[in-house]
């Protein structure tokens, strides 16, 4: 996997030398910060379509005691819980948790211990695990930051700049009625493919 190598000036930039609008221009169609709001748009729109283990560097662990965790402010997806429960008397166990959907109850009220371990998103802020945890390990995919400072570090991986930075072209050319934004976003769309991604209609569309 790569690094975080490029900085966001360094990314609009090769976006600019894409709709061959370069920063010199006095007076640019795109500015700028529309450009990083359609960078940030095209980290969504990638992260709901390629599987998460293509980022660990948006990917992060926390520990816990009980059975409940509040969700970090940056939380983004579920990724993994491993918990420490008792199943009988002092017998402990340890087991990753299955996802329980949103207002199931019947499963964290009936569920046996000895089957192994559960968790699920309560009232939008914290994860609850059962039955009977003891302490665990949280394990999340974080959200992208937004900022317009040049100078901060681009949060993907080298490896996923070419697909957002394509899907921020097509967004480009779009604002312009450009009929090459159509090729860039065919581009980005086949990226995500190559990822093992959810593939999506071809037309553009905003996040």
């Amino acid at each position: 996997m790569g690094s975080l190598t490029s900085t966001n000036g360094e990314i609009v930039a090769r976006v600019r030398t894409n709709i061959n609008e370069p920063s010199t221009v006095t007076t640019p169609l795109r500015s700028d910060a529309e450009i990083m709001q359609w960078l940030h748009e095209a980290q969504l729109a990638y992260l709901h379509r390629v599987p998460q283990e293509h980022f660990p560097e948006l990917t992060k662990s926390i520990t816990f005691s009980g059975a409940d965790v509040a969700l970090p402010n940056d939380y983004m997806f579920f990724h993994s819980c491993t918990v420490t429960h008792t199943i009988s008397g002092t017998v402990m166990a340890i087991d990753d948790c299955f996802m329980i959907p949103i207002g199931d109850s019947y499963l964290s009220t009936y569920y046996p211990g000895t089957l192994g371990a559960w968790a699920k998103i309560t009232s939008g802020t914290t994860l609850s695990c059962g039955p009977n945890v003891v302490s665990g390990t949280f394990t999340y995919v974080k959200h992208p930051s937004f900022t317009t400072s040049s100078n901060s570090l681009f949060d993907l991986a080298t490896e996923h700049e070419g697909p957002v930075i394509a899907y921020a072209t097509a967004q480009a050319l779009l604002k312009v009625n450009d009929s090459d934004a159509a090729t860039w976003l065919q581009l980005y769309n086949e990226a995500i493919e190559a990822m093992g991604g959810r593939s999506e209609a071809k037309e553009i569309e905003r996040a």
